[in-house]
């Protein structure tokens, strides 16, 4: 049998965060929520297992996760960038996290 130590995991390695700078002028309160997004070792360890030994899918995972860590992810600041609901007179387009007024002729 061989004799030495062996090192059976990888190295940590720090997730950041990266955003198209152009994100920062359009949206900068979701830049500034996304730049909160932090997921600790052993949310990783759970992620790999769960995705690898049980086969759960992405999705099941991150739905998993968001329930609960409800107290945690609310810190990040989602909830002031896409929680807000518009005023009245005023919409949300598809995929645009600011209010815009409404357009003449059409109902808010």
């Amino acid at each position: 049998l061989g004799q030495g130590v062996y090192q059976t995991d990888v190295p940590s390695q720090e997730l950041i965060n990266m955003v198209n700078p152009l994100l920062s002028t359009a949206h900068p309160s979701l830049v500034y929520a996304l730049s909160n997004v932090v997921f600790h070792e052993g949310d990783m360890e759970s992620f790999v297992t769960d995705l690898t030994v049980v086969g759960k899918s992405i999705p099941d995972l991150a739905c998993q996760w968001v329930v609960r860590n409800e107290v945690r992810w609310k810190t990040w600041g989602f909830m002031e960038t896409m929680g807000q609901p518009c005023l009245s007179g005023q919409y949300r387009s598809a995929g645009s996290l600011e209010c815009l007024p409404c357009l003449v002729g059409l109902y808010c």
